[in-house]
Formats: structure tokens, sequence, C-alpha cells
């Protein structure tokens, strides 16, 4: 969600259409940098795992919703300002 979303405000700021594609997700940088297509995969799994380990912690603890949006919000704007850096 948060790549998806990200490139759409990013095409948008840039003057483009939010539907028109490009090589900017995150599995596309992580192939531009080097890696291998396993080594791409690896590292998309272990973030997701991590995310939804910290999803079920928070349940599992009883977080309140407000910081658990809070923290999404601000996982969501550490993503943007990674991918937007130098591309918008």
């Amino acid at each position: 969600l948060n790549d998806t979303v990200s490139q759409m405000f990013r095409r948008i700021l840039k003057g483009g259409s939010p539907f028109e594609p490009d090589r900017l997700h995150i599995h596309h940088l992580l192939l531009n940098k080097g890696l291998s297509k396993p080594g791409t995969v690896i590292i998309l799994i272990v973030i997701a795992v991590f995310m939804a380990g910290i999803g079920i912690l928070a349940q599992l603890l009883d977080w309140p919703q407000n910081i658990m949006f809070y923290s999404f919000l601000a996982c969501f704007a550490v993503y943007f300002s990674y991918s937007c850096w130098r591309k918008c």
C-alpha cells in the first residue's frame, strides 16, 4: 500500500497522471541498486513479515488505535520521502 500510494502522490506532484506506469516502485529501486531478483524478494518478504509482526503484537498488547494510525503515517512519510528523494 505504501509503495502504490506514494508512487501515485509522486506522479501527481510531477504533474502527471497517477496511473502512468514507471520503474520507480520499491522492487525496481532494489533491483537498480544491484540486488538479485531472489534477494529483492527476500528483502520484501522480511519487511512484510516484520510489519505484520508489529501489527499482530499491537493487537495482542492492545495498543491504542491512534498510536497505530500515527505509526502507519510515520512509516508512510519515511517511505514517501525515500521514494521521492531525487525523483520529485
